[in-house]
């Protein structure tokens, strides 16, 4: 599920209106609007990333290429989630 930004900042502003936007609400809506972002962070090199990206992906908050290369793999059936 990729989520626009207009959509997503739209989104915050009305929930933020109605009282009903909490920290996990934005971070989910964050993480949705940046997925193919976080997924291509998988398929780059800690260089590449550089030391934010790779924190994030040590700490096990994004996915790191290791974990997510299993599903590059036959048969294919595991490991799409890259957040």
């Amino acid at each position: 599920l990729m989520v626009p930004l207009p959509f997503s900042v739209g989104l915050l502003s009305l929930l933020w209106l109605l009282g009903w936007l909490t920290w996990q609400v934005a971070a989910l809506v964050v993480m949705l609007t940046l997925a193919n972002e976080i997924h291509a962070f998988a398929h780059q090199t800690r260089r590449e990333n550089g030391p934010l990206v790779t924190s994030l992906q040590r700490i096990g908050l994004f996915q790191s290429a290791r974990h997510h290369g299993v599903h590059h793999r036959s048969p294919f059936d595991c490991r799409y989630c890259v957040m």
